[in-house]
């Protein structure tokens, strides 16, 4: 297979780019709005003492909000310096928050820091989807959690673009993934976690400005998994 160009970072510099530098009136290229899934499981995170935490893949940064407004001490990380930039501006002066340019497969953490890894709609651009997640292991506590989103093949945009795979496709120079249950727990498994639960949702996202492929209203569906480090 060509390599895609959305494994070039420079790739995703010029999505985030083309769309903020029009004053745009959304704060960011995917979504106006965190994730509702991670959103509903901060009170639980709370609740059982979770501090250190890091949103692997955080783009412009619409899921960092609710956690850095809910107190954690918080870790964003994205492979585009653009992204990271404007979360630096959007977020300045957050002592709570932290955030590294780098790829998901060699992020610059101390092993077993953190508490919880959570990973939005990034895994479906990346092939080798079990060595980041065991990436994500090394970082986490024994114990500590993974919350995953992994698009399925229900997702609007399955099939669509050239076909690597029965599930992997290339769109527009963009590789995406899709995966069902059976694929995603045995991944978990074989990277040493224990996956508790997961949850089957949909969701409409807006246009993504001038510099990604979807530049309509699109549904999405998703599997959003709890996963638990063992030993």
């Amino acid at each position: 297979m060509n390599k895609p160009q959305s494994t070039d970072s420079n790739y995703w510099d010029g999505v985030y780019s083309a769309f903020h530098q029009n004053n745009p009136p959304r704060a960011s290229v995917w979504n106006e709005q965190p994730t509702p899934f991670f959103v509903r499981l901060i009170p639980w995170l709370k609740f059982y003492g979770i501090r250190n935490m890091m949103d692997a893949g955080c783009g412009d940064g619409r899921n960092l909000k609710p956690f850095i407004e809910a107190s954690f001490d918080i870790i964003g990380t994205d492979y585009s310096k653009e992204a990271i930039g404007y979360c630096n501006g959007r977020y300045q002066n957050q002592e709570n928050l932290r955030l590294i340019c780098c790829p998901l497969d060699n992020i610059p953490c101390e092993p077993q820091s953190l508490d919880v890894v959570i990973c939005d709609h990034v895994l479906v651009h990346i092939r080798n989807v079990t060595d980041v997640i065991k990436q994500f292991r090394a970082l986490l506590k024994k114990g500590g959690y993974a919350l995953l989103e992994f698009t399925s093949c229900q997702d609007s945009t399955f099939g669509q673009g050239i076909r690597l795979s029965e599930r992997e496709f290339l769109q527009h120079g963009v590789y995406l993934r899709y995966d069902e249950p059976p694929d995603f727990t045995a991944m978990l498994s074989q990277a040493g976690f224990d996956v508790l639960c997961f949850t089957s949702e949909a969701s409409i996202d807006p246009p993504h400005g001038p510099g990604y492929v979807r530049k309509q209203r699109h549904a999405h569906h998703s599997y959003f998994v709890v996963a638990r480090r063992l030993a």
